[in-house]
């Protein structure tokens, strides 16, 4: 059996089934490389494939010129605690009432083929593979994007015609939306077996696409591509003979393709006796690896699935108050590493510009970035308090910082990820503020999306800031350490970090959210609200844990009755598989896995995707919109990994968050912080044999292992209170096995499990 094979038949369980025809683009087939994407949809009368490209934007921009848009003028406020004219100031610069539509994504159109008959189309989408296979009556449709080539293939087998071909573009879908950008129709033609369609765009772009048909016998081929003006000055002949290149070698491509995805998915698994949390994981993975690949932009709000014939919602922006964040959380558990490059090529590149708007608006050195963007890093127009938000670098550089954790490549902490945390840190450096004492402040925050764009919104000493501070005045301290360098600095870090305002806490000794600079008074998570952030020292910045001491322990418990006691009214989907990583954080195993059921079942359209709203209006929350985004998928991967594997604070957790009812699971090479590739087995509830492999040398401390445990090729391992402490050899896989009762050997019957996913008609 060929390995391809073993992964489309290990993942069948968790394919998406269509048994009718997915009528809209909304619940159609999600295909990408990173770089091309589409979506299949439709009854066959046509089949559309909505197109897609990750650098496709328009990126004009009508900057607004306020002689009062400055730190200066903004702290004078901030001082006298006028909250109106703060919000006054910011909000005329980065959220002018009267606002252009660009900079935005762009919708690029959508292919067209049209069958023969009345049969309608049914088929699955196989995650193994990234393939769609389907049927119309006799005819099979294959479809896929190519894993390493610029192409989407077309196989149509048993036709008697071929399907005809066209192209569609805004102009054409919706007028209206294409003349909020001015965009100029799309220019069709074709040549014998190739057709193709131009669209310039007004800031003086190009996109092309083309596609060519072979046709032997009853079996066709169909090859399109997407070049643009960034590709080639010419895309229309880089297209046109690209496709001619591409015709005749598809058997190649096919194949290269399908080895591509049978190596990422053995790069890991996982086996769990919950079926849908199970499709989930490998769902947000799916996603993330076909939209987010080296060499090409990192994902956006939507991906690689920009809306068919509208803009896309909130341009298709890269959020970073979450949005990033919780796209890029799956990828270092899973072991998937690479998936993360496109984000840290991103950063590298935005960053000199936002250091010039941060010494531009601040006066001082150091990197604050906006937190709605546009590919080349520039602000997208949104509520002030979004795009002022202080914190988003450095939470961004969390994920550089995660990178180093995970990888130990002293080459990428000291050239990439060290340089951009101090950065950060010469921006809080500056920023922070003593007070009297001596005591350092926030001046001026707000707690992510909580009140909106109103003065309420603004305060002083946020929780999510002071949290971020903490931690990322620990992470240069701990990186100028192993590298050897800025010794000054770190005393200075390290002196600013002992200094910091302490979190606020309400009566209960839960965590606030932050002083309002209007009243000086402390604002509780008084109601319920979808973000949070406010959680941030314990999850993901893990000052505050469950492993800490007695205080550590009832603020989380305060904390979360707070979460409990306001409810999920005013949450959105993403919401959910965030508290459910808290919840793992917290130990609370059960709610944990009950989050991301109610996420599933309430806030995911019958094709996996991520809708913000319950949009079944089943009454969790009272959001009933449908706008997609994408990055609670890839959360819920996330959150599922965090059930069976935690690696926090130097510590390996084994199943440190499973329900009761997991009594049986098991994963395979995941990946824990010092670059240690761990797979491991329960039975019964008991942990029966574990097995590390470090990259070099490594000492690691292990919970979740029974004292009885025996231990193979470890240099050694001491069991003492409650944790092995194992030394690892580079390359070597240290083995560790418990002795259990025949009974509890034995794996409990695993019931099937049926496709979570899939279009059978609407449910709604």
């Amino acid at each position: 059996m060929s390995t391809s094979l073993s992964a489309r038949r290990r993942l069948a369980p968790h394919d998406l089934v269509y048994t009718v025809a997915p009528d809209e683009w909304i619940v159609g087939a999600p295909l990408g490389n990173g770089h091309l994407g589409a979506m299949l949809w439709g009854n066959g009368h046509p089949l559309c494939l909505t197109l897609d490209r990750d650098d496709l934007w328009d990126l004009r921009r009508y900057p607004v010129h306020d002689p009062n848009y400055s730190w200066e003028t903004v702290r004078e406020a901030v001082k006298r605690r006028d909250a109106e004219r703060v919000n006054e100031v910011i909000e005329r610069t980065l959220n002018p009432t009267e606002r252009a539509t660009t900079p935005t994504k762009l919708p690029l159109g959508r292919i067209e083929l049209a069958f023969d008959g009345d049969n309608e189309l049914t088929g699955r989408l196989s995650l193994g593979d990234a393939t769609f296979r389907g049927s119309i009556g006799t005819t099979q449709v294959d479809a896929y994007v190519a894993a390493e080539s610029p192409f989407i293939v077309l196989r149509v087998r048993g036709a008697t015609k071929a399907p005809s071909i066209r192209f569609r573009g805004l102009t054409d879908l919706n007028p209206d939306e294409a003349a909020k950008l001015d965009l100029p129709p799309v220019t069709l033609a074709s040549e014998g077996a190739e057709g193709w369609a131009v669209q310039d765009f007004p800031d003086g772009g190009r996109a092309v696409v083309a596609w060519r048909t072979l046709r032997r016998g009853q079996n066709i081929t169909i090859v399109v591509t997407v070049t643009t003006h960034d590709d080639f000055a010419d895309p229309l002949s880089l297209a046109r003979q690209r496709t001619d290149e591409a015709i005749g070698h598809v058997g190649r491509i096919a194949q290269t393709h399908t080895d591509w995805w049978s190596n990422f998915w053995d790069r890991s698994q996982v086996s769990i006796p919950d079926g849908e949390l199970e499709t989930l994981w490998h769902y947000g993975l799916y996603k993330l690896a076909s939209s987010s690949r080296p060499g090409h932009l990192p994902a956006n709000l939507q991906g690689l699935w920009v809306t068919d014939g509208v803009l896309p919602p909130w341009r298709g922006d890269y959020h970073a108050n979450m949005n990033v964040q919780e796209t890029y959380w799956p990828i270092y558990g899973a072991n998937h590493l690479e998936l993360g490059l496109p984000l840290y090529d991103w950063l590298d590149r935005i960053a000199p510009r936002a250091a010039e708007r941060t010494r531009a608006f601040f006066g001082f050195d150091g990197l604050r970035i906006e937190t709605a963007l546009a590919t080349d890093g520039t602000n997208v127009p949104g509520w002030g308090t979004v795009q002022y938000w202080p914190g988003a670098a450095a939470w961004l550089a969390h994920h550089l910082w995660l990178h180093w954790r995970y990888t130990q490549d002293a080459e990428f902490l000291r050239n990439r990820a060290y340089p951009f945390l101090t950065q950060c840190s010469t921006f809080w450096e500056h920023y922070l503020e003593p007070d009297e004492s001596g005591v350092l402040h926030v001046p001026l925050s707000h707690n992510p999306e909580w009140e909106g764009s109103a003065p309420a919104a603004w305060g002083r000493d946020t929780t999510v800031d002071l949290a971020l501070v903490r931690a990322l005045f620990g992470w240069c301290i701990e990186a100028s350490e192993i590298l050897d360098v800025d010794t000054q600095a770190r005393e200075r870090w390290r002196g600013m970090r002992e200094r910091l305002a302490p979190y606020h806490r309400d009566d209960d000794g839960g965590l606030r959210l932050m002083e309002s600079i209007s009243t000086g008074e402390p604002v509780s998570y008084r109601a319920s609200h979808r973000h949070p952030s406010h959680l941030m020292p314990i999850f993901p910045m893990s000052d505050i844990t469950v492993e800490g001491d007695d205080d550590d322990r009832r603020t989380i418990a305060a904390s979360l009755h707070r979460i409990e006691h306001n409810g999920p009214g005013e949450w959105t989907g993403w919401s959910f598989p965030y508290v459910s990583l808290i919840a793992s954080r917290a130990r609370r195993s059960e709610m944990a896995a009950y989050m991301l059921h109610l996420y599933a079942d309430s806030f995911v359209m019958p094709n996996g995707m991520h809708v913000n709203g319950d949009w079944r209006g089943r009454g969790i929350c009272f959001f009933h919109y449908r706008p997609y985004t994408m990055e609670a998928e890839c959360a819920a991967s996330a959150a599922v990994t965090e059930m069976l594997l935690q690696s926090w604070g130097g510590r390996i957790r084994l199943f440190p968050a499973v329900p009761a009812s997991w009594r049986d699971c098991s994963f395979t090479h995941l990946l824990a912080e010092g670059a240690v590739t761990v797979s491991a087995e329960r039975r019964a509830g008991c942990t029966l044999r574990a097995e590390f492999t470090a990259r070099r040398d490594a000492s690691v401390v292990i919970d979740g292992l029974a004292e009885s445990a025996s231990w193979a090729n470890a240099k050694s391992a001491t069991y003492r209170d409650g944790l092995w402490h194992v030394s690892l050899g580079g390359g070597k896989t240290a083995t560790a096995s418990v002795d259990v009762p025949p009974s509890k050997a034995r794996r409990a019957e695993r019931t099937p499990i049926e496709n979570m996913f899939g279009f059978h008609g609407w449910d709604a």
